[in-house]
């Protein structure tokens, strides 16, 4: 194998991502129960909020507020990294209109 085709396949490799990067999480905890497992998260980019039931009791011991979660919502499953255990997604909201905290706008008269 030639030493410029070595470098073509690392140049590939690095473009187009490796199954073992890490993927940013799109989400984060907004509100936990250590006793229940309950998490709600809300998704960065859309706004949209969800629920889900932690089993782990590791896991349910150290949920925390603003944990970063990552979200399948085509196959309805989240995971709290570095964990790859996945539990099931209810309750997903509609995507917020606005982004969250940013002022209403105003209607110009006619």
């Amino acid at each position: 194998m030639s030493v410029r085709f070595l470098a073509l396949l690392i140049g590939l490799a690095v473009l187009l991502g490796s199954p073992w990067t890490a993927r940013a999480a799109c989400c984060s905890i907004i509100q936990a129960s250590a006793q229940t497992g309950l998490v709600k998260a809300r998704e960065g980019a859309a706004g949209r909020t969800f629920e889900f039931t932690v089993t782990d009791a590791t896991q349910r011991r150290n949920l925390k507020v603003g944990q970063p979660v990552e979200a399948n919502f085509d196959r309805n499953t989240a995971e709290l990294p570095p964990s790859s255990k996945r539990y099931q997604i209810s309750n997903v909201s509609s995507p917020a209109s606005a982004p969250v905290g940013a002022p209403p706008r105003r209607r110009s008269r006619p």
